[in-house]
């Protein structure tokens, strides 16, 4: 890839980055073209092509869950860190341009992963956020689900005691 790696790192971590990346994009590929197959299919082996469609969407989320384990693995690990550029802390005594461009030059040679770090850390980032999301709109709603029901059966007690 043209990057040495450095006597005492374990791992080039722009190989291991890039092979995220890949891995993401081709499971995007292959839903897009079973969610196409299985689409089309439906029309002539409907509850065959329903089956297989919903076997597919499980090792979909399946892959999905363990891509995501792994990006976070691979990025919050030490390594992963280093790579990032998480440890380089800037001199107090260095101006922003002067520290611009050693960033620049650390990225040519020796190798760091600022943008990639970056992304997989956004995109995990974001991906948290949205699951937590959904499981507090989940919460409210099962909440409020519970107290509804709750008031109803209440109402219900109350009138029934009524006509008594």
């Amino acid at each position: 890839m043209g990057i040495d790696v450095p006597e005492g790192y374990p791992v080039e971590m722009h190989k291991i980055f890039r092979a995220w990346f890949i891995w993401g994009f081709w499971s995007k590929v292959y839903l897009i073209v079973t969610t196409i197959l299985f689409t089309s299919l439906n029309k002539w082996i409907g509850s065959v092509s329903s089956v297989l469609g919903g076997i597919s969407c499980g090792l979909y989320m399946t892959n999905g869950l363990v891509w995501l384990i792994f990006g976070a693995i691979w990025r919050y690990s030490v390594a992963g860190k280093t790579a990032a550029g998480d440890f380089l802390e800037r001199p107090e005594s260095m101006s922003a341009e002067d520290w611009e461009s050693s960033l620049d030059g650390a990225r040519k040679s020796a190798g760091y992963q600022f943008s990639s770090g970056s992304f997989i850390h956004l995109y995990l980032v974001l991906f948290a956020s949205f699951i937590l999301i959904i499981f507090m709109i989940a919460a409210v709603v099962g909440f409020a689900t519970c107290a509804t029901d709750q008031m109803a059966k209440n109402q219900k007690k109350e009138e029934e005691e009524v006509e008594q």
